[in-house]
């Protein structure tokens, strides 16, 4: 079944590329790709085995990304050792390109995936302590590895190097990947503890929104949902274009059944930014006021919803509500 749907895939691959007129090698990539999105393990290693042996390269992609693909399927095969020195040897001849986060990564994970304590050290040390890897691409190892499947032997491995590297130029975003990696493995007390503490340190500093956003998402892990609204809030006059951040605080907010810390944050960003979430929390509020019979705090919220954005159609359904508070004679309807 997994042959079949790989030919239907390549046929399929060849029929898009038919107007550019597709060659064995475009098709054998074809077949290449196929395999590994059918999780056909075996038959995209030796497909893309076959490709890096090609003697002429008349493919548009490069070797070396046949050689990323490659290692990706020695990695799902837990070829372990084969994997680490296919990653091994393409990081000696990309030390500091485009290509040497897509490696380190992969070495962490690696050695991660198999229980091996010294291999994950020696992989953050390699990824972080080589002089000739500039610090954008330091950050951008500190930024991908987080989401590795097995964080703990990492965290472990990066709090190690936090202990012997306290003057490290980034010190500060390899404690938020700390901070980020205990939350991926599950330990929310302690990832809250270091994103606090490190989000008194980091004001001011290219990593505190993403302390704050931390911050946060702990919080409200542990239910703590006003606590969470308040820490992102207390950020928006340094973020006031943050729309990501302003619907994060809105939500926690709402998500802690305080109405009127609700409220205050959304007629805020009625005034300012309108993204949806900020509509359909003021029609919300209205409806809730409506019906605790809270008739004044129902006007000012669907009031400032109509005066924001008064083509929404909930705008609509304000002003409809808005016009039966104005006639005692008739029942309030919120439907």
């Amino acid at each position: 079944m997994r042959r079949m749907l790989i030919l239907l895939t390549v046929l399929i691959g060849g029929a898009r590329l038919a107007g550019a007129q597709p060659t064995p090698q475009d098709m054998l990539w074809q077949s290449g790709v196929a395999a590994v999105q059918a999780g056909d393990w075996y038959e995209a290693a030796h497909i893309w085995n076959s490709i890096i042996g090609l003697k002429e390269w008349k493919l548009r992609q490069t070797r070396e990304e046949a050689i990323l693909q490659l290692l990706q399927a020695k990695q799902r095969l837990c070829c372990t050792a084969e994997a680490r020195g296919i990653a091994l040897d393409l990081l000696a001849a990309h030390p500091a390109d485009t290509y040497t986060v897509r490696i380190l990564v992969p070495l962490t994970t690696i050695a991660a995936a198999a229980g091996q304590p010294d291999q994950v050290e020696g992989a953050v040390r390699l990824a972080l302590d080589d002089p000739i890897r500039p610090p954008e691409i330091m950050a951008q190892y500190l930024t991908e590895v987080v989401k590795v499947e097995q964080p703990r032997l990492v965290l472990q491995a990066l709090l190690r190097y936090l202990a012997v590297h306290p003057a490290h130029p980034l010190y500060l975003p390899m404690r938020l990947a700390a901070a980020q990696l205990a939350a991926a493995a599950g330990e929310h007390p302690a990832a809250l503890n270091a994103a606090r503490e490190l989000l008194a340190d980091a004001a001011g500093t290219p990593v505190e929104a993403g302390t704050a956003a931390l911050v946060a998402a702990e919080e409200a892990a542990l239910g703590h949902y006003r606590q969470a609204g308040e820490v992102v809030w207390a950020l928006m006059p340094y973020y006031p274009t943050d729309t990501t951040s302003q619907v994060a605080a809105l939500t926690y907010f709402r998500q802690s059944g305080n109405l009127q810390r609700t409220a205050d944050v959304a007629m805020v960003l009625a005034k300012t930014t309108v993204p949806r979430q900020t509509v359909e929390t003021l029609f919300w509020l209205g409806e809730v006021a409506l019906a605790q019979g809270d008739n004044d705090h129902a006007k000012q919220w669907l009031s400032a919803l109509n005066d924001a954005v008064p083509e929404h159609p909930l705008a609509a359904k304000a002003r409809r509500l808005l016009k039966s508070l104005t006639a005692p004679s008739r029942a309030v309807v919120t439907q």
